[in-house]
């Protein structure tokens, strides 16, 4: 039986130690990248090689398990985004894929963004288990990888007796989508030195990946197993789904499996190396180019165009797709074999559909680039050209300057086109003449010469002269003669001698030089010495320079410097000065600052102006002023003082005037003497007494009050009664609350009201009127509504003026004009009226002009004629006749119309009929509504139908098949959705098509294969039984034998009857008697118990047992001596108990069904119980006892190690092989728990367990350890 590794299993280990801390105790790292925070919309950016790397570290390191956006326990950037912003090279970098294990892989969505990674060399990376992976991600699992396209890589990775995985992308994909994606030019291999290993070009394993638009392109894939030229194995079996591969393809790779392992297996496919218990389904898919082999002797071994093996009844199910030059065509599913012209002429390209497009030699992606071989050639050779050579070049520039390297494969010829512009500028090159350069070079140095410098210039002047200028580039020897020959009569010439005339200039000027004058003249004196007189013309410059060697003499000499004295005299004179003492000390600074210390004699002016600028700056200092603080602290508190308080403040204001602020710094003290005068004022002030001038004012108010006003004045006389006199200044606010309460009194008085007599008068007066007689009576009404009562008596003026504005609104009331209402009506009437659609309107409009505004009430009777007048004259309008033209259109149109072409052309005959004439032009929206009804039934008009006959027949020929017994029904489905209902009889052909399609469609449906799922469930069935344990299993063998393969939809009720004779076969099996010797042996040696109550002392409260040795290992029911009561038994019915009854009632189990077994003090489990689940969704609970239970799904299980001990010891016997100080150093304070499982090995299944934390633990999570005894440390996990 092969043996397959459990992705992502749980592998418990011999000790652990699980400790409770808060959730903060282990906080994630946030990565740094080259920017963004991770998310969909501001994802991890991937800027540089270095931030590749990081990711891989923050990977490989663990640093990302904490990291799960959507805290789905997956972590490893699970629900993060990263996008790549540039193509990164990866040369010199030993490169360790992103995500290595099992346990750290990659769970985020990464983008390439159509960037590349080249030249990554990889030899992969080990995970502590022995598995190695290889590629620039090592697994991806539950995540995502796009737009990436891997080139040159060379990845290499050799499993340590385990297995390898290598692929360009990724070495393990789970779970994941990978799109869009490519790998070319790379070398692919996976090595082993003991077990299975797989390589592919994409990806070297997938289990539930998701493949779209990803290509592979000149590859080579090595492998000691299973290779493919797209993933080297299939494997589908860990419930996440199938592997599907839409618009991908593997062109001009090599697959190559070897080993000379007879042990083990050798499988190259052109697609996938080996599918296992899997369906490989792929669509829009092609392999090409692609030859496939294996070397070795092992065994077995074989090649295949989309799988090299289908190993356990896998299956291809492939959907339009093409295979050619593989070398083979076996595995190559539904797949059509095509030649090189279908691959190079765009035959398969066209097949493929919209996603693919014809490139050069085989189809690419649409989008893909174009191939610019041929454009790189022609650039080459255009590189390889001397463009000096020609005369123009510049086309071959602008030719290659004009190629644009961003087209797709649907752009070829455009790049085609480029290659050839560039060829043909070239050819169009036209060779330069011959090169005149030296010849010119030559010329120009002759006529450079002054021929006039030379004894005999005249053999140069012949060279120049016999000079032919008609020679090219091949005669360039004779150009080149030319050139040497002038290049000898120059050499041969003969210098005059030199002119030594600026010698003697620059000498002139050195003696009218004063040398005293200047502070060195030796340099000068020098120069003249230096002169040599036998120079000659060759040497001029020379001789030029002895000239100018005295002129840069007479130029570096200086003058001596000018006399500083009495700048200097007058820097000590400031000096001396103390700058504090003056106002503005900058003045002087400034004239000292100015001064430049390097002047000459000839200078000596500026020297002086400097010294007389510090003499006036001196000269001009001030004085600062005296200190006025403490008399401005005196005055200020002068200020602070109110003198109205005091008796007498005129010494205070006398010592203020008397400061004087001219003062200076001099004159300091007496500044001070103006301070204290006023400070010995301020202490000899004496306050005033109180002031009454509130009180006296109050008093006043009361006395100017009329007692007789107001309804009570007592309480403001016994206020002015209760002042008293006297009271000092000190007491003040005494004397203020008498006044206070003499005002408190007054305002407290209520006068009595006034008299409304006159006002009530004046309101009857009104009352009495009608207002309608008049124009406005507003004005009265607001006058008496003005009327505010509850006035006092002090306020009758206020009241009498409100009778007085009533009697004055009631005067001033104006009787009402006429009525015009009748006049403006009518007038209104004219002016809505359109004249243009009446005869003659100027009989309206002359009644109109004759009314007469103004008139009284009493001329109502002239008003009401003129409206009368007007009335009657709109009367006597005659209205136009109406405009038929948009009528008259309509029928025209209508009569145009071939009425036998319409399914009903009544509606329109009817709305011709239905046209009234003579209608007035008040009437024209009823003509306007003729018209439009023409218009309306003409538009409502319908072609007669076209012929659906063929296409019902078509479709009812469709309807009654079963499409779940066709092989792929979408096509016929398809044609039949594609009928439009509502073609007319001028589109028949195209209904007639439609009928077409749906026969073609039809004709081309194929059979199902009958389902075998049944069948191949009830083999599994029965080969996870042990037919050792029965007593005769010749009838599943029977049965097993007679299934018949390859029946199709129609025959199914044969396929189930073979999976039912299976079954029932299996269902009458019967179980050989346990062998109970070396129980009954036990039993021999066994004391008696030592008490009555017969309790076995062999199990503790934990689950601590004997169990799990290798005798106890062989019949569980044996195990706890023979007494029934120790054995397992089916939870809650005690009924059934022993393996065997479990074992039939897990057999029994529905789909989803959940089994709880009490294991009533046992530990070990038999290897026959877990096969009796494996695959199927049953869940075994093993109830151990103490809070402590095992959860195990049949789906999850895969190959059972054997029987197995699920003891666990809880506490400190569990931790006794921990050192207590290894245990402190990673728990400190918090609270731990030690366990120990008695199973140490792989049990090739998931298993949860379960244990009871004590509700003081409620609310926090556990982390869990796993004690290494070699390195003596807790590791976790």
């Amino acid at each position: 039986m092969k043996t397959k590794r459990k992705l992502l299993s749980l592998l418990l280990a011999l000790c652990l130690a699980l400790i409770i801390v808060p959730v903060s105790t282990f906080a994630a790292e946030e990565p740094s990248f080259g920017g963004g925070t991770g998310t969909q919309e501001d994802p991890w950016l991937i800027t540089s090689q270095g931030d590749l790397i990081a990711l891989a570290e923050f990977l490989n390191s663990g640093k990302a398990e904490e990291f799960d956006a959507g805290n789905n326990d997956i972590g490893n950037c699970h629900g993060y985004y990263f996008k790549q912003t540039a193509d990164i090279d990866l040369t010199g970098v030993a490169w360790e894929p992103i995500g290595y294990s099992g346990s750290y892989y990659f769970a985020g969505n990464y983008d390439g963004y159509g960037h590349s990674i080249t030249n990554a060399v990889s030899t992969g990376k080990v995970d502590p288990e022995g598995y190695a992976t290889a590629g620039i991600f090592g697994w991806v699992a539950f995540g995502s990888v796009k737009n990436l396209h891997v080139k040159n890589a060379n990845f290499v990775a050799t499993g340590q007796n385990k297995y390898s995985y290598v692929g360009g992308i990724a070495g393990v994909c789970y779970g994941s989508s990978i799109k869009n994606c490519s790998v070319v030019d790379s070398s692919l291999e996976s090595k082993r030195n003991n077990n299975n290993n797989c390589a592919g070009s994409i990806v070297g394993y997938s289990t539930g990946g998701t493949f779209e638009r990803c290509a592979a392109e000149n590859n080579q894939v090595r492998t000691m197993a299973y290779g493919g030229g797209f993933v080297g194995e299939v494997d589908d079996g860990y419930s996440v789904g199938n592997s599907t591969f839409t618009n991908c393809y593997v062109v001009k790779c090599t697959v190559i499996s070897e080993t000379d392992d007879s042990q083990g297996t050798s499988f190259s496919g052109g697609f996938s190396g080996e599918i296992t218990d899997s369906t490989l389904t792929i669509q829009n898919c092609y392999v090409y180019q692609t030859p496939l082999s294996t070397v070795g002797n092992a065994v077995p071994q074989g090649t295949g165009v989309f799988a090299g093996n289908l190993w356990g009844g896998s299956t291809i199910a492939d959907t339009n797709c093409f295979f050619g030059a593989c070398g083979t065509t076996e595995k190559a599913g539904a797949a059509t074999e095509k030649q090189d012209e279908d691959f190079t002429n765009g035959t398969v390209a066209g097949s493929l559909g919209d996603a693919f497009a014809q490139a050069r030699n085989y189809p690419r992606f649409k989008d893909s680039p174009a191939d610019y071989s041929a454009v790189d050639a022609a650039i080459a050779k255009a590189n390889d050209l001397n463009s000096d050579n020609y005369n123009d070049f510049s086309d071959v520039v602008a030719a290659v300057n004009a190629v644009v390297r961003d087209k797709n494969v649907t752009e070829q010829s455009e790049v085609d086109a480029m290659a050839k512009a560039i060829e043909d500028a070239i050819t169009a090159l036209v060779y330069k003449d011959a090169d005149y350069t030296k010849v010119d070079a030559a010329i120009a140095k002759a006529n450079a010469l002054n021929k006039d410098n030379y004894k005999d210039f005249s053999g140069v002047e012949a060279a120049v002269n016999a000079v032919v200028r008609d020679k090219n580039i091949t005669e360039q020897s004779e150009v080149d003669a030319m050139a040497k020959a002038i290049e000898d009569a120059i050499n041969a010439l003969v210098y005059k001698d030199a002119n030594y005339t600026k010698v003697d200039e620059a000498i002139a000027k050195v003696n009218a030089l004063k040398k005293d004058n200047y502070k060195d003249f030796s340099g000068v004196e020098a120069a003249v010495n230096a002169v040599k007189r036998d120079k000659n013309v060759t040497e001029q410059s020379e001789v030029d320079a002895m000239a100018k060697a005295i002129e840069d003499a007479i130029n570096a000499l200086v003058y001596k410097d000018a006399n500083y004295t009495k700048v200097d005299e007058a820097i000590a004179k400031v000096n001396a000065l103390k700058k504090d003492n003056y106002k503005d000390f900058s003045g002087v600074e400034a004239a000292v600052n100015a001064v430049k210390r390097d002047k000459n004699v000839t200078e000596q002016s500026e020297v002086d102006a400097m010294a007389k600028a510090i003499e006036d700056a001196i000269t001009a200092l001030v004085y600062k002023d005296a200190d006025y603080a403490e008399v401005d602290a005196a005055i200020d508190k002068v200020n602070a003082l109110k003198k109205d308080n005091y008796k007498d403040f005129s010494g205070v204001e006398a010592a203020v005037n008397a400061v004087k602020r001219d003062k200076n710094v001099t004159e300091q003290s007496e500044v001070d003497a103006m301070a204290k005068a006023i400070e010995d004022a301020i202490t000899a002030l004496v306050y005033k007494d109180a002031d009454y001038a509130e009180v006296d004012a109050a008093i006043d108010k009361v006395n100017a009050l009329k007692k007789d006003n107001y309804k009570d004045f007592s309480g403001v006389e016994a206020a002015v009664k209760a002042v008293v006199r006297g009271k000092k200044i000190t007491e003040q606010s005494e004397v203020d609350k008498m006044a206070k309460a003499i005002e408190k009194a007054i305002d407290a008085l209520q006068y009595k009201g006034a008299d409304y007599t006159k006002v009530d008068a004046a309101i009857a007066k009104a009352n009495a009127l009608n207002k309608e007689n008049y124009k406005d009576f507003s004005g009265v009404e607001a006058a008496v509504k003005a009327v505010v009562r509850g006035k006092k008596i002090t306020e009758q003026s206020e009241v009498d003026k409100m009778a007085k504005a009533i009697e004055k609104a009631i005067d001033a009331l104006q009787y009402k004009g006429a009525d015009y209402t009748k006049v403006d009506a009518a007038i209104a009437k004219a002016n809505a009226l359109n004249k243009e659609n009446y005869k003659d309107f100027s009989g309206v409009e002359a009644a109109v002009k004759a009314v007469v505004r103004g008139k009284k009430i009493t001329e109502q009777s002239e008003v009401d004629k003129m409206a009368k007048a007007i009335e009657k004259a709109i009367d006597a309008l005659q209205y136009k006749g109406a405009d038929y033209t948009k009528v008259d259109a309509a029928i025209a149109k209508a009569n145009a119309l071939n009425k036998e072409n319409y399914k009903d052309f009544s509606g329109v005959e009817a709305a011709v009929k239905a046209v009234v004439r003579g209608k007035k032009i008040t009437e024209q929206s009823e003509v306007d509504k003729m018209a439009k009804a023409i218009e309306k039934a003409i538009d409502a008009l319908q072609y007669k139908g076209a012929d659906y006959t063929k296409v019902d027949a078509a479709i009812g020929k469709a309807n009654a098949l079963n499409k779940d017994n066709y092989k792929d029904f979408s096509a016929a489905e398809a044609a039949v959705n594609a009928v439009v209902r509502d073609k007319n009889v001028t589109e028949q052909s195209e209904v007639d098509k439609m009928a077409k399609a749906i026969e073609k469609a039809i004709d081309a449906l194929q059979y199902k294969g009958a389902d075998y799922t049944k069948v191949e469930a009830a083999i599994a069935k029965a080969n996870a039984l042990d037919k050792d344990n029965y007593q005769d299993f010749s009838g599943v063998d029977d049965a097993v034998k007679a299934v018949v393969r390859g029946k199709d939809i129609t025959k199914q009720t044969e396929v189930d009857a073979m999976a039912k004779a299976i079954d029932d076969a299996i269902s009458v099996l019967q179980y050989k008697d346990a062998d109970y010797t070396k129980v009954d042996a036990v039993i021999a040696k066994t004391p008696e118990p030592s008490n009555a109550s017969g309790n076995n002392n062999n199990t503790g409260t934990n689950g601590e047992s004997a169990a799990g040795t290798e005798d106890s290992s062989k019949n569980i029911d044996s195990q706890n001596n023979s007494d029934t009561e120790n054995k397992p038994y089916i939870k809650d019915d005690s009924g059934k108990k022993g393996w065997d009854v479990i074992s039939l009632q897990l057999d029994e189990a529905e789909s989803g069904e959940t089994v709880t077994v009490a294991m009533n003090g046992t530990t070990v489990v038999q290897k026959n119980i877990f096969d009796s689940i494996k695959g199927e969704d049953v869940t075994l609970v093993l109830d151990m006892g103490n809070g402590l239970s095992w959860k195990i799904n049949g789906q999850d299980i895969t190959e059972p190690s054997g029987d197995i001990d699920f003891g666990v010891t809880v506490g400190a016997d569990a931790g006794k092989s921990i050192p207590v100080d290894v245990i402190n150093g990673v728990t400190g304070e918090r609270y731990s728990m030690n366990l120990s499982l008695a199973y140490d090995g792989e049990l090739g299944f998931i298993a949860i367990l379960t244990i009871n934390m004590e509700s003081k633990n409620a609310g926090l999570y556990a982390n869990l350890f796993y004690y290494n005894e070699q390195t003596g440390k807790l590791e976790f996990i």
